[in-house]
């Protein structure tokens, strides 16, 4: 059995490599149900060793990282993911802790709806968050916002997703 989380020590490096995993390993990507559960199952596990784990007081990114943890919601996070994943058509990237749905999304805004997404008229995108990430409207542009936090693109090519 492949231990595909064990050598991680921090939550970044945890979803980060859970999202290249399900990309690659997903069935709706190409791979099978038995190794996504054990996946998700080492990936639970290990969020509980991460979690349980000492930290210093000095060790600021650890403090970061339970802070993270605390408001943490996986399950609804992956299925966001996969909701828009499944969609033609559209790009998803990840922009700090928020998912970002824009491109040809029209015709898929019953299924962004039902996945928990919500549309930003002025930024003519569809945005997903936890509960507890929510902040007052932002006034700047998407551009501006990913400069801020960071941002991650993933997209299909060939029936496969790769991250840019």
């Amino acid at each position: 059995m492949n231990r595909y989380f064990d050598h991680l020590n921090t939550l970044a490096e945890l979803h980060a490599e859970y999202k290249r995993l399900a990309l690659r390993y997903h069935p709706d990507m190409g791979g099978n149900d038995k190794t996504m559960a054990e996946i998700n199952g080492q990936y639970d596990d290990a969020v509980k060793r991460i979690k349980a784990a000492p930290v210093a007081d000095d060790d600021r990114a650890a403090q970061a990282d339970r802070r993270a943890a605390a408001s943490e919601m996986p399950a609804e996070f992956r299925t966001a993911i996969l909701a828009a994943l499944r969609c033609q058509g559209i790009t998803l990237e990840l922009v700090g802790r928020w998912l970002w749905v824009t491109g040809d999304t029209y015709p898929h805004k019953e299924k962004l709806k039902a996945a928990g997404y919500h549309f930003a008229g002025q930024k003519k995108a569809w945005y997903w968050h936890s509960p507890d990430d929510y902040s007052r409207a932002s006034r700047k542009s998407l551009d501006e916002i990913k400069i801020k936090y960071g941002c991650q693109r993933v997209r299909m090519v060939d029936n496969c997703a790769i991250e840019d």
